[in-house]
């Protein structure tokens, strides 16, 4: 097992509430759960537009980041900020299992789309339920051995 000293997540000055990232990763996982239910693409199209929003344009624009502010505002939650950068890289994780989802669903591979579905609900689940990035790790495996190492 990895301890939390040796997670290296991508690093900026930016910071997001952690609150307002939990409520969107549980309501990702509340419409992945509907558009599998559904088999509509459509759902994961949006998803995936919203992924993009908040992975490659700070958010403005994300239907979701804006209703997770407000039930934070009305809950009146204080914030817990924290570092933008690996809710980015998630986000940039989750825009591409969306693409895939709904290509999968578009060309009828109904039992794929549900497996790619199932990793996203996963790591919407545990960053929702148990505040656990799934991105930080991925992001140590598979990007810090390229940048330590460049072939």
């Amino acid at each position: 097992m990895v301890n939390k000293q040796t997670i290296y997540c991508p690093v900026s000055e930016d910071r997001v509430d952690n609150n307002v990232t939990r409520i969107i990763a549980l309501m990702v996982l509340l419409i992945a759960i509907t558009g599998s239910v559904l088999n509509n693409y459509w759902v994961f199209v949006y998803l995936a537009f919203d992924f993009a929003v908040r992975a490659f344009f700070k958010g403005k624009g994300s239907l979701l980041k804006w209703i997770g502010q407000q039930i934070v505002k009305l809950l009146k939650i204080a914030p817990k900020p924290i570092n933008a950068a690996p809710r980015k890289f998630a986000a940039a994780l989750g825009f591409v299992f969306s693409v895939l989802i709904a290509l999968l669903i578009f060309n009828g591979s109904i039992t794929a789309s549900y497996i790619i579905n199932g990793m996203l609900a996963v790591c919407a689940f545990m960053e929702s339920f148990l505040g656990f990035c799934v991105g930080c790790y991925l992001y140590t495996f598979f990007i810090i051995p390229f940048i330590k190492n460049p072939a």
